[in-house]
């Protein structure tokens, strides 16, 4: 018998859920949507998660707490959709018709994002703050949001017979663009403007 998940993986399970259905308002609403990310994710890079108050994300962006609260039920909920719409923005979901070009579309807009001031400091930020339950549990969605929006590549790759029916779509992502986010967070080493090419190459052919 399957065990009752804990408090903490319900509460991540509806992170998950809520931004995996998210849907994009319109007329005023989308007009305050977009004002809260904003500002959202101004105060997330200036501030980091731990500092971050609802309060000023409604001051900054000009609206309610009320108006906030109504659309993210938590300040995780709206860290993670903010997060996911900066990824967005930057990084599209191709489909080339071959999954090596559906890599080599998204991956370069990925390393020009981290290289950014913005993508650099958000993932800075995210590692900061790991130590942190509830930034956990904003990391995880949006990591699961990101598995979901990925493995589409890979099940259309399998389909074309390019890659194995076995292929685990989650760890190939983490294989994909670990070296990226190392030599970001850690080494410090610049990208090569081969580096996409070379990654991807060695995980077709080996």
């Amino acid at each position: 018998m399957k065990p009752e998940p804990s408090e903490a993986e319900h509460e991540q399970d509806t992170v998950y859920q809520s931004l995996l259905h998210r849907q994009r308002p319109g007329g005023r609403s989308a007009k305050v949507h977009a004002a809260v990310l904003q500002a959202t994710g101004e105060l997330l890079l200036e501030q980091g998660y731990a500092q971050l108050r609802i309060g000023d994300v409604a001051q900054r962006a000009g609206v309610h707490e009320t108006s906030i609260y109504r659309r993210w039920k938590t300040k995780a909920m709206l860290v993670a959709d903010t997060v996911l719409a900066l990824f967005d923005q930057h990084v599209p979901n191709p489909d080339t018709g071959a999954f090596r070009d559906d890599v080599l579309s998204f991956l370069p807009s990925l390393v020009r994002y981290l290289q950014s001031p913005e993508g650099a400091a958000l993932s800075r930020a995210c590692v900061d703050v790991s130590n942190l339950a509830e930034a956990a549990e904003a990391r995880q969605a949006v990591w699961g949001i990101w598995v979901a929006q990925f493995a589409v590549l890979v099940e259309r790759a399998i389909e074309r017979g390019e890659l194995p029916a076995a292929t685990n779509a989650q760890i190939f992502l983490e294989m994909l663009i670990g070296p990226f986010f190392l030599r970001l967070l850690v080494t410090g080493e610049p990208f090569g403007e081969d580096m996409a090419t070379q990654v991807i190459d060695l995980l077709l052919h080996n």
